[in-house]
């Protein structure tokens, strides 16, 4: 593949003027966003138009090697697609697809809108978000029946490259005890096919307003299996519930209210089988302390509970929720 353009501060606006997205004759305001580390993102303001522009990068902004094919922003712009389709105003809106540069322009999140990651690390959990996003989730899942034979969306090799190989096969080198476990969860789940999943379903990609949830970063969206879009959230929960112990209860709540509303939309496909749920939840916190994307919110203490806890969960996962949620509740 040969070298694309990286997109910088400095050169946004003149392409965006090149793509005919901005006036040639106006101030301009560029920002960079951080915390992702898939993409270069940037807010672009210019009167009273605002919008966001999303380069994919070939190689990720962490500490190990980890590389991924930047057409992913192909498949993101096809999920936008699909999500202002079956939920409209609960994503952001394509403007502009550019296939040679891997750009992606999106209309940009209202005012009001705060991330969720933020709130929820400052104690703020907002149980009825629990409820508004199971309603989409459940929409969200049941909609391949709109996604064409010929999508990109129903190929796999970018939720591998992003998601299994990272966390998953990351998680049975650190955690040898696991190795079939893991094996077994992974091949149920690339195997299954029949929703469509976000692959990326954090509360770093969701904000919250007055509008309710509008939910980012669909780059991993493919047709597989809604078992992990709901240990996804999940398992960021309960991480966050980690750190916060305090708030332990109104982390479990929002669980609970997420889980209620997901089954009442009449998709229970993501809960319908509790210990294999429950077995990718243990994974994928296993992933955020042993993988290559950990999270930087837990102490030593912290990620030494969350270890224990999750392989003692993967070896033999419990009934319910509730008691997923008890066992990480020790104290440090």
């Amino acid at each position: 593949m040969n070298q694309i353009p990286t997109l910088e501060r400095s050169t946004v606006s003149e392409y965006l003027v090149r793509r005919g997205v901005l006036a040639a004759d106006s101030p301009v305001a560029v920002e960079m966003l951080l915390g992702g580390v898939s993409s270069s993102v940037f807010s672009v303001r210019q009167g009273d138009l605002s919008l966001v522009v999303k380069q994919a990068l070939p190689k990720l902004r962490v500490n190990d090697d980890w590389f991924a094919d930047p057409g992913r922003s192909l498949i993101e712009s096809e999920a936008l697609e699909l999500a202002s389709r079956v939920c409209p105003g609960s994503a952001p809106v394509v403007v502009d697809v550019d296939a040679e540069m891997f750009a992606l322009v999106i209309s940009h999140a209202s005012a009001d809108c705060v991330n969720w990651k933020d709130e929820l690390l400052g104690g703020v959990t907002r149980a009825d978000t629990g409820q508004r996003l199971g309603e989409f989730l459940a929409q969200w899942h049941c909609a391949e029946a709109f996604v064409p034979s010929t999508s990109r969306m129903r190929d796999q090799v970018n939720f591998i490259d992003l998601r299994v190989s990272p966390y998953y096969w990351e998680v049975a080198k650190h955690n040898s005890s696991l190795s079939r476990i893991t094996a077994g969860a992974v091949r149920r789940m690339v195997d299954t096919r029949h929703s469509v999943v976000h692959g990326d379903f954090s509360p770093k990609n969701i904000l919250v307003g007055n509008s309710g949830p509008f939910i980012l970063d669909f780059e991993v969206a493919h047709i597989g299996d809604p078992a992990f879009d709901v240990a996804f959230l999940l398992h960021h929960l309960i991480l966050k519930s980690v750190a916060r112990q305090q708030s332990s209860d109104d982390f479990l709540r929002v669980a609970q209210r997420f889980q209620a509303s997901y089954v009442e939309q009449g998709s229970a496909s993501g809960f319908d089988d509790a210990q294999y749920l429950f077995t990718h939840i243990a994974l994928l916190a296993l992933a955020r302390v042993d993988g290559k994307s950990r999270v930087e919110y837990l102490d030593s203490a912290q990620s030494d509970l969350v270890r224990a806890v999750a392989v003692a969960i993967a070896l033999e996962p419990p009934p319910t929720l509730e008691e997923v949620w008890q066992l990480f509740e020790r104290d440090l």
